[in-house]
């Protein structure tokens, strides 16, 4: 066991060594693992113009929910919200606070009527998500009588993709959770109902994280330059 940890950090080091003496130029691979609605909220509106600019830079994304050890799996960075942060990692912001909403088919709530409080929720069928790194569920977070609390909701639908949570409640199976930039077009389109918005708090910001060592790579100097709030 000690030989093999020894061989994996010595692996990462030189991989680290290797990417400081690339970090005059801004060409070349940048791998970041990100979350679904980073890539949709974040990079895909803005890449063109990343493109345009750092034509010579490769962006290798890894999308996925999971909390990757960034070094361990040779990316150069993540984007995460805040809560969710590897620790000793230098961190930039890359979005203001995210507000959040739980949704619902039209549909599903003619049948069974719409929340008022936090606490209907006991009576609905709750569509829950599935935390891969910890294999827990998610706590379902709201604000009653400006004090934080959590709701422990029941449900038959548990995934581990976020994604399909929002399916599901659009197809009328019950009620989920999600960032409201990522369904916003769907609240518009009445395909997904906002319910509880009084209570719903905000999430935090998206931030790119990682190590302290890459701080002077220049390809990922060019990427926080584009892509981080002012």
């Amino acid at each position: 066991m000690h030989d093999r940890t020894h061989n994996l950090f010595a692996e990462i080091d030189a991989a680290l060594t290797a990417t400081r003496s690339a970090a005059g130029t801004t060409s070349g691979q940048l791998r970041i693992t990100l979350p679904y609605r980073a890539w949709q909220l974040i990079i895909a509106p803005r890449l063109a113009g990343f493109r345009d600019t750092y034509p010579e830079i490769e962006l290798d994304l890894s999308v996925d929910e999971e909390l990757t050890d960034i070094v361990a799996g040779g990316f150069h960075a993540g984007i995460r919200l805040g809560d969710y942060l590897a620790d000793e990692m230098i961190a930039v912001a890359l979005t203001a606070p995210q507000a959040a909403t739980y949704v619902a088919a039209g549909d599903y709530l003619a049948r069974r009527g719409t929340p008022q409080t936090p606490a209907d929720l006991l009576h609905h069928d709750c569509i829950r998500y599935r935390q891969i790194s910890t294999g827990r569920i998610a706590p379902w977070r709201f604000v009653v009588d400006g004090a934080d609390t959590e709701v422990e909701v029941t449900g038959n639908l548990v995934f581990n993709d976020l994604r399909s949570v929002v399916d599901a409640a659009s197809r009328g199976l019950g009620i989920g959770w999600s960032l409201r930039a990522g369904v916003a077009g769907q609240i518009e389109s009445g395909d997904l109902v906002e319910v509880l918005a009084d209570h719903t708090p905000d999430r935090p910001r998206f931030y790119l994280y990682y190590p302290k060592q890459l701080k002077s790579l220049n390809r990922l100097r060019a990427f926080i330059d584009h892509f981080a709030i002012g």
